[in-house]
């Protein structure tokens, strides 16, 4: 079937449930490119919970989405329960004006809901030449290390940039070994998960999707990924006045609104050489095209400018770079 065809069809389901136009063609792009890209866990696997929430009166389909002026460059998004899709366009969209305006975006979401994957946000950024960073806070799933009780979500962090080539650098991972929705996929086919990416609720590693949601998924890197987790509940739950440290409600089983947060930055490219030089912004392309030597002079001269201005001068600019080639 192709996508345009698929979109129409969900655009339709989401209208019956009382959706806008707007807001269901919004809801519909966003599943159909979570399958394009390749990430079936975020398309429309998920299309039965959100229309099963919004029956429940868990979702708001006619949320009323406000959004206040802080100054030029921040704002504050006000979900009303939507689903997260539209408050998350509109919070993109606002960041990307603002950071057109002054050189920075910066907005905080609160009241909304689980909104599929980041990169599609960032992506929306990233296409209008600028630089993002996405966070999101989630329903409890991941102990803090040496912990057996869930406190954080699998909070993804998020982070986009053009690059010299046409291919831009997109970072969109969950601080847990794997996301939620890779387990819930597995419990519901019969499927078993990887080891040493969960708990059951007694402590013991399993590959037992229905067990590892029972318990507890473990974070990357041990005591860093959930440092990394702790950031962003701080990022996307305190700092936007929404819910936070084991307060967002679990989406699947929870007749509450579960109050998912966000945070989004989008800094604008064409920053003042003085201060950052441009060409740094071509960067990630090593990682997809290995640099002849005839430019890694001109990187390391970046490099070392850049290292310069942030006060880095412990780190050693070709050695940094010998190591990222």
């Amino acid at each position: 079937m192709k996508s345009s065809k698929l979109k129409a069809i969900i655009k339709d389901i989401f209208i019956k449930y009382k959706l806008s136009k707007d807001h269901a063609t919004i809801c519909a792009e966003a599943l159909i490119n979570a399958e394009l890209v390749g990430a079936p866990s975020h398309g429309l696997s998920r299309l039965k919970m959100y229309c099963d929430r919004i029956s429940k009166k868990v979702i708001n389909p006619k949320a009323k989405i406000k959004v206040k002026k802080i100054s030029q460059s921040i704002a504050h998004v006000d979900g009303n329960n939507s689903i997260g899709f539209v408050a998350a366009d509109t919070a993109i969209k606002t960041a990307i004006s603002n950071a057109k305006k002054t050189g920075i975006g910066l907005v905080a979401v609160k009241n909304s809901g689980h909104y599929g994957l980041s990169g599609y946000y960032a992506e929306q950024a990233v296409k209008k030449g600028l630089m993002v960073m996405v966070f999101t806070n989630a329903p409890p799933a991941v102990a803090p290390h040496g912990a057996l009780k869930s406190l954080f979500g699998t909070n993804p962090i998020c982070f986009g940039t053009p690059t010299g080539s046409k291919v831009p650098f997109i970072l969109d991972t969950s601080i847990s070994m794997i996301n939620r929705g890779k387990i819930r996929v597995a419990a519901r086919e019969g499927t078993k998960i990887p080891e040493g990416v969960a708990l059951d609720k007694y402590g013991k590693p399993t590959t037992d999707p229905k067990k590892a949601l029972e318990g507890v998924q473990l974070p990357i890197a041990g005591f860093r990924g959930s440092g990394l987790a702790w950031m962003v509940d701080i990022l996307s739950g305190v700092f936007t006045g929404g819910n936070h440290a084991g307060r967002v409600k679990d989406k699947a089983s929870s007749k509450l609104p579960f109050d998912v947060s966000k945070a989004i930055v989008v800094v604008i490219t064409r920053v003042d050489p003085a201060i950052l030089p441009p060409t740094i912004i071509t960067a990630p392309t090593s990682a997809i095209a290995r640099p002849n030597p005839a430019k890694t002079a001109v990187k390391i001269e970046n490099l070392a400018s850049t290292i310069k201005i942030f006060n880095l001068n412990h780190i050693d600019a070709s050695t940094l770079l010998s190591k990222r080639l």
